[in-house]
């Protein structure tokens, strides 16, 4: 069931978590500042470059300003962020001999890295996939039909396990892992 709250409000909070955490400003893929679509199938912020990507995958996309919200979406990305993502998704990556992610210059090399990070998953970190992205609550009200019943949609049971809507940062101690993990800079490559 989605709480029904003003459409500029839940942009604000959408917007308000975007600016709390510093890997949120930019994209979860290509690093563009400024992202304004989210990915919704992966709680992350993107670039208009990535999200057309994005959806030739078939996942779902919204731009933050021009879309309809429902509560159970923000309350998913709010406990997701690109932090998560990149820990999750790219924990795997042996930087130093592959560099950093593309930029959004070349559309054919960006779509080859989006395919192996999200669908290949070459990278991925299960613990950490399992932790974030396996343990949360039905949002089934917050994704096309299509979706829900799809074998490859990994938020078939997809439950967040936030019990409120805010997160003050992504510093949140509840939201991280092992320290050892964190507390090394997976960003360092980033301007």
């Amino acid at each position: 069931m989605s709480l029904i709250l003003d459409e500029t409000e839940l942009i604000e909070k959408l917007r308000s978590f975007q600016k709390s955490c510093t890997e949120n400003r930019k994209c979860a893929n290509c690093n563009e500042i400024g992202p304004n679509y989210v990915c919704i199938d992966f709680g992350t912020f993107v670039c208009s470059v990535c999200s057309g990507i994005h959806r030739e995958f078939n996942h779902k996309v919204k731009g933050i300003s021009l879309s309809k919200w429902k509560f159970d979406e923000i309350r998913l990305i709010c406990s997701l962020g690109n932090k998560k993502d990149f820990l999750t998704f790219l924990g795997n990556r042996d930087f130093n001999a592959l560099g950093p992610p593309p930029n959004s210059n070349n559309h054919l090399i960006l779509k080859e890295f989006i395919r192996n990070k999200y669908i290949n998953r070459i990278w991925i970190n299960q613990s950490l996939y399992n932790l974030y992205y396996l343990n949360l609550s039905s949002i089934q009200d917050s994704l096309p039909k299509s979706q829900i019943n799809n074998s490859k949609n990994p938020y078939k049971t997809f439950q967040p396990n936030i019990t409120e809507y805010e997160h003050k940062n992504c510093n949140n101690p509840n939201l991280n892992v092992k320290k050892n993990f964190i507390n090394r800079n997976p960003f360092s490559f980033i301007n």
